[in-house]
C-alpha cells in the first residue's frame, strides 16, 4: 500500500542543488578564515615570539597568520570531504571490463574503416592517373 522511503534520503536533483552552493560556500569560508587568521595572528605571534628569537615581529605575525589560515583550510577541506554527498553509482569490475572491451572493439572498427577508406582513396588515385 504505502511505499516506505527514507526521510533523510535525497534524490539526484536535491544533490545537484546542494553541490551548486559548494563553490560559494568555499569562497565565503576562505574569506572568513582569512579574517580569523588576521585577527588571531597578533596575539598568537606575541605569545610565540619568544620561541623564535631574532625574527622580526611583523614577519613572525605574517608567518603565524599564514600558517593559521592554512590549518583552518585543511581542517575544513577534510570536513567537506567527509560531509559532501557522494553519488550512488557503483561500478563492478565486470561492467568496467565490458566497457573496456566495447571501447576496444569500437577503436578496432574505426581503424578498419580508416584503412578501407585509405585503400579506396589510393585505388581512386591510381585509376585517375
Amino acid at each position: 500500500m504505502f511505499k516506505q522511503t527514507d526521510p533523510l534520503a535525497k534524490d539526484e536533483s536535491q544533490l545537484r542543488r546542494g553541490r551548486a552552493w559548494l563553490g560559494i560556500t568555499g569562497l565565503i569560508l576562505t574569506i572568513v578564515f582569512a579574517a580569523v587568521a588576521y585577527i588571531l595572528s597578533a596575539p598568537l605571534a606575541e605569545n610565540t615570539q619568544r620561541f623564535v628569537g631574532q625574527v622580526d615581529p611583523s614577519l613572525w605575525r605574517t608567518i603565524v597568520g599564514v600558517a593559521l589560515f592554512f590549518i583552518c583550510m585543511m581542517v575544513m577541506s577534510v570536513l567537506f570531504a567527509m560531509m559532501v554527498p557522494k553519488t550512488k553509482e557503483k561500478f563492478s569490475d565486470r561492467e568496467m571490463k565490458r566497457d573496456k572491451r566495447e571501447i576496444q572493439v569500437a577503436a578496432a572498427a574505426k581503424k578498419a574503416r580508416q584503412q578501407q577508406v585509405r585503400k579506396q582513396i589510393a585505388k581512386a588515385r591510381r585509376e585517375g592517373k
